[in-house]
């Protein structure tokens, strides 16, 4: 059986962001994964440095995500899947 034919259904994965929150939200998120770093970062190695800084940056991101999405019920990222016929 073919994977596409005539008369399948045209599918489409689309990714909308909130661009005028992101704009604000990204350098933030950053500045304090960057702070929590720079306050912990003593004795450490670079490479530690670096870990550190993606994790923070993960970590906070992924809260504000579910804070502005629970808490606000306004998604920044939205992910849908839009189907003709």
């Amino acid at each position: 059986m073919p994977l596409a034919d005539a008369y399948s259904a045209v599918m489409a994965l689309v990714v909308t962001t909130d661009r005028a929150v992101l704009v604000y939200l990204v350098p933030t998120v950053l500045l304090f994964a960057l702070a929590i770093v720079a306050a912990t970062a003593k004795g450490r190695k670079p490479l530690e440095w670096v870990t550190l800084f993606a994790f923070w940056s993960a970590v906070i991101g992924l809260l504000v995500l579910l804070f502005f999405h629970v808490v606000l019920h306004r998604p920044i990222v939205r992910l849908e899947l839009i189907g003709y016929p």
